[in-house]
């Protein structure tokens, strides 16, 4: 399977598991199947634990993702691609995990800050968005350092 491959069907999972826990916890909270008070300990303890991953997960896995394709530069052309395809993987789930978890904590705890939570996540789930174009450009950065380096 190729990169692009790869890097869509996670880009597309993500962006579906996020509609899905939108789903389930719009019928649980329509439902009153769960609820917890936003002003309780595992409320505020919930909401700082979304908000702080968002906060991290966000410009940590893109800016993280970043620094390791540049590094790239010095590995053997064959792991290249691979390596690259597993940045690309990791930030893709970690900033995934991000939306689907704030998405279902805001019907959890019916809180604005967690919307907003789902919308930096949203933002960086899209910021991550695979093209053909993308992926070549990312590894270009590698092949433009091996060419300095000559």
């Amino acid at each position: 399977m190729s990169t692009f491959t790869k890097l869509n069907l996670t880009y597309y999972a993500s962006i579906l598991l996020a509609v899905a826990a939108a789903v389930a916890g719009f019928w649980g909270a329509k439902n009153g199947l769960w609820y917890v008070d936003p002003q309780s300990k595992e409320g505020i303890v919930i909401s700082y634990v979304v908000i702080l991953y968002t906060l991290l997960s966000v410009p940590g896995g893109l800016g993280l993702h970043n620094r390791m394709v540049k590094a790239l530069a010095a590995k053997p052309a064959q792991i290249k691609e691979k390596k690259y395809c597993t940045y690309s993987l990791l930030r893709l789930i970690f900033i995934g995990i991000g939306l689907i978890v704030s998405i279902f904590a805001f019907y959890l705890l019916q809180q604005k800050s967690l919307v907003f939570c789902a919308g930096i996540s949203a933002v960086g789930v899209y910021f991550c968005k695979p093209t053909r174009a993308r992926i070549e450009y990312e590894m270009s950065w590698t092949e433009k350092t091996d060419k300095q380096e000559k």
